[in-house]
This record gives C-alpha cells, sequence and structure tokens, in this order.
C-alpha cells in the first residue's frame, strides 16, 4: 500500500474542569468525535483497494483537571492505488474537520507525502523465480502476493520497473 502521513492539532479553550467546564471548548472530545468519524467512513472503502486508516491521540491534554484545550492526534490514510488514498485521505481531513466543528474548536491539519503505492511487473517476475528458485529450491518459493504495509519501493515502482521480493531467514 502507499501511505499519507497525517497529523492534526485539536484547538479549544482550556478552562477549570470542575468549577467552569462550560466556559471552555474541549480538544479532546474534538479527536474523538473526528476518530468516531472516521471509523464511520470505514464502510465507503472499497475492499479491493485495501484502505487502512488508524488514527492515534499522541496528546491529549496538559491537565486532569483542565478542559484540553491541545490536542493532537497522527494517522495513517494507505491503500492499494492512488486514487484509493487521495478519497481516503479527503474522508479522512472531512471528518478531523468535523471533530473540530461539532465542539466549536479549531483544527490544523498537516499532510505529509508518504510512499507511493507499489506496482510489481510481471515480467521481471518471470525473471526473477527461476533463478531465486535455483539458489533457495522450488520449496521454499512462495508468492504472498499484495502486501498492505508501505514502502519507499513503491515510489521506485511508479517511474520504472520492479520488484520487491522478500526472503525468509534462517532456521535452527
Amino acid at each position: 500500500n502507499g501511505v499519507i502521513r497525517k497529523s492534526a492539532r485539536f484547538i479549544g479553550k482550556s478552562s477549570h474542569a470542575g468549577l467552569a467546564p462550560h466556559k471552555g471548548i474541549n480538544a479532546l472530545n474534538a479527536a474523538m468525535l473526528a476518530i468516531n468519524a472516521i471509523n464511520a467512513q470505514r464502510e465507503t472503502f472499497q475492499d479491493n483497494d485495501t484502505v487502512r486508516v488508524h488514527p492515534i491521540i499522541t496528546k491529549g491534554g496538559d491537565a486532569v483537571n483542565a478542559v484540553p484545550a491541545d490536542v493532537s492526534l497522527e494517522n495513517y490514510v494507505r491503500a492499494k492505488a492512488a486514487p484509493a488514498m487521495l478519497d481516503a485521505n479527503m474522508k479522512v481531513d472531512r471528518s478531523l474537520r468535523a471533530g473540530a466543528m461539532a465542539v466549536g474548536g479549531r483544527v490544523r491539519i498537516s499532510t505529509i507525502p508518504g510512499s507511493l503505492p507499489l506496482v510489481a511487473y510481471p515480467e521481471l517476475w518471470k525473471i526473477y523465480t527461476p533463478n531465486a528458485m535455483a539458489v533457495v529450491g522450488a520449496g521454499a518459493m512462495g508468492n504472498r502476493g499484495h502486501s498492505t504495509g508501505s514502502t519507499d519501493m513503491g515510489d521506485v515502482t511508479q517511474i520504472m520497473p520492479a520488484i520487491h521480493p522478500y526472503s525468509g531467514g534462517t532456521s535452527g
């Protein structure tokens, strides 16, 4: 899968959680609503696109007795092809904005290009396979198919024919 890296900083307004929570804007609630909105998007992803979206909260506030005003979230958006990555990325951005909007807060979204999806060239596999079998034997060969992880080798395969074979380790 290709990957787009995202971070979001939810900005609210701090106030005392016991005395005046009504004077605050809870950035943690905004982040949690955003995560729930992202989860609500999952049924819109096509199975064959192998979309993976997995956010985490990296900062959830500063003190337990204060309405959180500064909350950070990190997220990867992965997919098998660039159009699916872009579609999922747009849905994640929309979800992040919705979380902030719901509580009256703000969100700053940073999108960082990651890696493009890997495209394996069958012609190169036809050359690689008999040579690898000669070294490790046919019984030690396999094709694991599409992987949902991400690698910068995807960038290489977008500009030139390439493959990304793996080999097993040792035993004993």
